[in-house]
């Protein structure tokens, strides 16, 4: 026989996902609450809510990847001026080339 959990109301719900929401941790609202962290948190991700650490986690991935996006569009544009300055180059010299052919 299936064994069924507790049934909590969709207001309960509401309230544990706003203390969450509003920056306390999932082991604190649980543990004041009377549920269990993992019922809280899978509230929590129904609702697109995070914990404080998981905010912080998500914000330091992001700022690692701006930083890295940054470093690539440095590195983008130097190669970029680079093959310009190989460009005017290989231009002059097919000009200077193809002038020494007509006047031969």
């Amino acid at each position: 026989m299936a064994r069924r959990g507790i049934r909590y109301t969709a207001e309960f719900v509401r309230e544990c996902v706003g203390m969450v929401d509003a920056g306390r941790s999932y082991y604190s609202v649980a543990r004041e609450r009377g549920v269990s962290t993992k019922t809280l948190r899978g509230w929590c991700q129904k609702a697109g809510v995070f914990s404080p650490t998981q905010k912080a986690a998500h914000a330091y991935r992001e700022s690692c990847m701006s930083a890295a996006r940054a470093e690539e569009i440095v590195r983008l544009r130097c190669e970029n001026e680079d093959l310009r300055r190989q460009l005017s180059i290989l231009a002059a010299t097919v000009a200077q080339l193809a002038g020494k052919h007509l006047v031969a």
